[in-house]
């Protein structure tokens, strides 16, 4: 006789799409411990030698899918984006995406 089995995983299901709860407090938190830890390890493992630095992003917003093997692919409607870890800043102004390089900086 097999064992009777009983769904207890309601209350895990979601009832509805709220995107009001958001964790990036705890992302930003668990970044900020482990860079100081990695930080302290990289100048012990490489001494002063090799300075640490900080990356940020500056990225094209794609509106469709990105295609490699296209020329061209930048778009009058892509939305330059400034991100690093911790945020997401569109720019605005006399910027666009077809004029600039994306990538890290």
């Amino acid at each position: 006789m097999p064992p009777k089995y009983e769904n207890h995983s309601s209350k895990f299901l979601l009832k509805s799409s709220d995107y009001h709860k958001q964790f990036s407090h705890v992302y930003a938190h668990h970044l900020a411990e482990i860079s100081g830890l990695l930080a302290k390890r990289a100048s012990k493992h490489w001494g002063q030698r090799i300075p640490l630095k900080k990356l940020s992003v500056l990225r094209d917003d794609f509106e469709e899918e990105f295609n490699l093997l296209e020329q061209h692919n930048a778009d009058p409607e892509d939305k330059v984006i400034l991100e690093d870890e911790l945020q997401r800043i569109r720019l605005f102004g006399k910027i666009t995406a077809e004029e600039i390089g994306t990538g890290m900086i």
